[in-house]
């Protein structure tokens, strides 16, 4: 199995979770068997509060057996300060 990292920038559309001013971004990482071929393409979508990563035994259990698999960061949604939300109440 191989992998790769990707981050593609939108160079179009400013980060609305951030003040910095950056431009929107997103990370892919792939995995995939080593051999070249056309292969069909899973998007995986790790859930809640995981990281792109955190199913690494899936990913490599798809790869093995032909697939190509996209994991999709999105750290932004989990920033600290997003929790900062004043006049919440927790249960």
């Amino acid at each position: 199995m191989e992998t790769a990292e990707y981050t593609y920038v939108d160079e179009n559309r400013t980060e609305t979770f951030s003040d910095t001013g950056e431009n929107r971004s997103v990370t892919v990482k792939f995995w995939y068997p080593g051999e070249a071929g056309k292969y069909p393409l899973v998007i995986f979508s790790h859930g809640a509060f995981g990281v792109i990563d955190s199913n690494y035994s899936t990913y490599m259990e798809l790869a093995s057996h032909g697939y190509v698999v996209a994991s999709i960061g999105r750290w932004r949604f989990f920033k600290k300060d997003l929790w900062a939300i004043p006049d919440i109440q927790y249960l």
